[in-house]
């Protein structure tokens, strides 16, 4: 535990040496890596002991032997937290209980054993791997140490974690003595040693024997003392690595702890019809052109089934936040749908462009107190990206901008209010929906900045972007955008477009993941 950020302390030895302390965790780079040396393979896991949360595990809060990772695991989400290495740390017996001296949380659980007798244990000179700790006015020094009992005896202070394993590997930079190079005695084993004021665990990925294990240490490593923890039972825990290695119940285990990182929220587009498109994330919830009026027999419509179930609010259409439209047209928005959805949800916000309120203002049925929870667009090809504002849902931002429906530059389609929305969904997605837009580079260049301003996780474009270099392009390198899956495919689904590779929705209710923003 590290009370005063700046100031780190490591104790070897017996000695106190000042560590400078380290930048971001998040920058270093992985604790595990494969190394070979001679020919052999072997995972090298190393740690600052002033730094990282360095534990010793044997039983749990019932008394029971933990005998795995995945029990240690379990113990610890009771408090938020969780291994992030792990390895088995010294010799048991037949009930999993230390063969020496065994101490967690400053606790002496086991004496230390320095009798004679048969095994690797007793391979003398044997040692221990412990953990020390104090304080001094409001600042705690943290470190670690390897030494033959021998040493530990004589030496040891402030320790609130020990091991006792054997044989010792290297000892004051030399091979234990009893070491044979030609020996026949291979297995898999498992060390940790000190270097540089660093604890390097090493487990061999093929069969090795004392000397070629301790060689590696002394050799490779430049290590001055290095402990045996284990062979054959030899085992390692590194989530960098996807690594949890089964095996037989273990005695003593080493762990690193760290906090456990909640996951992000769920982040989802569901396909509604056409260009309609659920977002969730979390609980919040958006959809993109959920009600159009007709398909004109060529795209989607909403199944009846489906329609029902937004209208209601139900299933995974419950609690939408607000609904985006893109333009006018009928196969994307039908004033009398929206009027009716809005009537049945009070909280819902509407934000469209101003063609779109106009034709539910005209209708028979319009509503004057809906008008209060509705923000209409109306900006001109060519104007700044309008921000815009939700006084009472702080989890959605957004922004709109005008590009021309595709088939511009006819007046007919230059006429129409299409809009580009991004939207970010509570500070973690952003999705970008593209309505009927032009592919044509000149709409999107101008507004350069604006992409950029923040990373697209997921664009909706309409389908023919990808069917067209300069809609490829603009996918690729303009809006600054992750992925992209298409929409307004039509019911008989393009050839071009399956032989392109690229991803659209076409099926009713398919999903897609949408990520998170990069911070």
């Amino acid at each position: 535990m590290i009370l005063k950020a700046c100031i780190t302390a490591v104790i070897l030895a017996g000695s106190v040496n000042t560590a400078l302390a380290h930048g971001n965790p998040h920058e270093m780079p992985p604790p595990c890596h494969l190394q070979t040396y001679l020919g052999k393979n072997y995972t090298v896991c190393r740690f600052d002991p002033s730094a990282a949360d360095i534990r010793l595990f044997l039983k749990d809060d019932k008394g029971a032997v933990f005998g795995s990772f995945d029990a240690v695991n379990a113990q610890l989400a009771k408090t938020g937290e969780q291994l992030s290495f792990a390895m088995n740390a010294g010799m048991y017996h037949k009930d999993r209980a230390p063969v020496g001296l065994y101490i967690e949380a400053a606790q002496e659980q086991q004496t230390i054993n320095t009798n004679a007798g048969p095994g690797n244990f007793h391979l003398l000179p044997n040692g221990v791997f412990w953990l020390s700790q104090f304080e001094q006015g409001d600042v705690t020094y943290k470190g670690a140490s390897v030494a033959s009992a021998k040493s530990y005896i004589e030496r040891a202070q402030h320790v609130m974690a020990a091991t006792q394993s054997g044989p010792m590997l290297v000892i004051d930079g030399k091979l234990h003595p009893k070491f044979k190079q030609n020996s026949t005695s291979l297995k898999i084993r498992n060390g940790v040693g000190e270097k540089d004021n660093q604890l390097v665990f090493v487990k061999s990925e093929m069969p090795v024997n004392f000397h070629e294990f301790a060689s590696f240490y002394k050799d490779h490593i430049k290590s001055e003392n290095a402990l045996y923890l284990d062979g054959v039972v030899s085992r390692l825990y590194a989530a960098h690595l996807g690594r949890n290695d089964f095996g037989a119940k273990m005695g003593p285990i080493v762990g690193v702890v760290e906090k456990k990182t909640p996951p992000a929220p769920h982040s989802e587009a569901r396909y509604i019809a056409n260009e309609g498109v659920l977002i969730s994330q979390g609980k919040t919830k958006i959809m993109f052109d959920p009600l159009p009026l007709s398909g004109f027999g060529t795209y989607p419509e909403v199944p009846e089934t489906t329609k029902a179930q937004i209208m209601a609010g139900k299933g995974a259409y419950a609690g939408i936040d607000a609904v985006f439209i893109s333009h006018a047209h009928r196969d994307h928005f039908s004033a009398e749908n929206m009027i009716t959805y809005m009537q049945a949800h009070s909280a819902v916000k509407l934000i469209a462009p101003q063609q779109a309120l106009s034709a539910m203002q005209d209708h028979e049925r319009w509503d004057a107190a809906l008008a209060h929870r509705i923000t209409a667009i109306d900006i001109e090809a060519g104007d700044a990206p309008q921000i815009i504002e939700f006084e009472t849902i702080k989890t959605i931002k957004a922004t709109a901008v005008r590009i021309p429906h595709a088939g511009w530059p006819a007046p007919e389609r230059a006429a129409v209010q299409n809009l580009v929305f991004r939207v970010t969904l509570d500070g973690h997605a952003t999705v970008m929906h593209m309505g009927d837009a032009d592919p044509n580079p000149i709409h999107f260049k101008p507004h350069s900045a604006h992409w950029q301003a923040a990373r697209t996780d997921t664009a909706f474009p309409p389908y023919w972007f990808f069917l067209s270099e300069n809609g490829q392009a603009i996918l690729s390198n303009d809006i600054n955008a992750d992925k992209a899956i298409g929409v307004h495919v039509p019911i008989e689904v393009p050839q071009d477009l399956k032989d392109s590779g690229a991803d659209y929705f076409s099926i009713f209710e398919d999903t897609r993941n949408i990520g998170d923003v990069k911070e």
